[in-house]
């Protein structure tokens, strides 16, 4: 089993390790862990509207199926914070993890996660016309109980 805590023994800023054909890099410093194909998160939009966010933590079935109790309760009381950009339907494209804990993570965990909430679907309120991207930041603290 390999955890991200051994990723961060390395002195080097960007550290990447791969799993099932998927290749992951941490950044040592933000402390997020993404995979390597995403690249819509530095696409800057120069046009900036509001728009809302509707019920959007029903996630709470993907984490159940990804760690199990016992998992959780070593997991308990931590945050685990979610980057996700979504496009104007609300398919998630890409997603990014970020804990100061992330080491607790395995990378089989990150990849199933990922998998998992790129089938989710976020609902996008008042999505503007002119806006290709949405990110949408949501944190699970469904371990916590």
């Amino acid at each position: 089993m390999l955890y991200a805590q051994n990723l961060k023994t390395d002195t080097k800023r960007y550290i990447e390790k791969s799993i099932n054909g998927q290749t992951y890099v941490y950044d040592t410093l933000t402390q997020i862990i993404q995979n390597k194909n995403n690249n819509i998160y530095q696409i800057v939009e120069a046009y900036h509207c509001e728009f809302g966010v509707g019920k959007f933590n029903q996630y709470n079935y993907i984490f159940d199926k990804v760690f199990s109790a016992e998992r959780k309760q070593e997991l308990k009381g931590n945050t685990l914070l979610m980057i996700f950009q979504c496009d104007s339907l609300g398919n998630v494209l890409e997603v990014q993890f970020k804990s100061n804990i992330i080491s607790q993570f395995t990378l089989q965990e990150i990849y199933i996660l990922e998998k998992s909430l790129l089938k989710h679907k976020i609902e996008i309120v008042n999505p503007c016309p002119e806006k290709k991207y949405y990110l949408v930041v949501s944190a699970y603290h469904g371990w916590r109980k």
